[in-house]
């Protein structure tokens, strides 16, 4: 009998072990055994002294971070994966200003990405103003952000992409009267705004280009 509690003790363990690495795999690696690249994204660094009223950089960390993890081909690590005394905001700023830096400062974690919003403008068009509302003019949005992408596999960092990626949008009079305090990025109502559309589609961008670089040195 009490044989039998000890191998019925030693099963649920093993179920559980076997439950944990079922788990953590399907994190980590394809269906087909392969694993995924283990990438950390940085905190965005944001120089373009926008207007809007929350944290431009929290907001398109957000949105690229969810991209990334839709397309399913790699790991997202956390800022554990750094060295307990680098900072990832400072590390950010650093390899901004100088692209090198030691990969034993990066644990478990193969490649890592720095985004700077270098600027985010919304420039009045003086000849598509509206008679009737003089306050209402169309505008021309722009927002620019510099991506940096390093392959941490070695001793010492690698870059592999370093861009300015870019969005130009147009807004109408009607819709440049949108007041983005009580229409904020965590409203539904923001994701149809001008903004929220042209936030979208850069996000997307930046995530591909990331996951494009990232996965074509994977391979090699």
């Amino acid at each position: 009998m009490h044989k039998n509690f000890i191998t019925l003790g030693l099963l649920i363990i093993g179920l559980s072990s076997c439950q944990e690495i079922t788990t953590d795999s399907s994190v980590h690696v394809h269906l087909d055994g392969r694993s995924k690249p283990k990438v950390l994204v940085l905190d965005i660094i944001d120089h373009s002294q926008s207007s809007l009223p929350w944290d431009l950089s929290l907001e398109l960390s957000e949105k690229i971070k969810d991209n990334l993890k839709n397309f399913g081909t790699i790991y997202l690590k956390d800022s554990l994966a750094l060295h307990e005394n680098v900072d990832s905001h400072e590390l950010a700023k650093q390899i901004q200003k100088k692209p090198s830096f030691d990969s034993h400062i990066v644990f478990d974690c193969e490649f890592i990405v720095a985004i700077e919003v270098i600027e985010h403008v919304l420039t009045p068009i003086p000849e598509k103003k509206n008679p009737s509302h003089p306050q209402a003019q169309s505008q021309s949005f722009s927002c620019k952000t510099r991506i940096k992408v390093f392959d941490v596999r070695h001793e010492t960092a690698q870059l592999i992409l370093s861009e300015i990626v870019s969005h130009e949008g147009f807004v109408p009079w009607q819709l440049s009267t949108i007041d983005y305090k009580k229409t904020h990025y965590l409203t539904k109502q923001y994701k149809i705004t001008p903004i929220g559309l042209g936030h979208k589609t850069l996000s997307q961008t930046i995530a591909k280009k990331i996951e494009d670089y990232v996965l074509l040195a994977k391979s090699r």
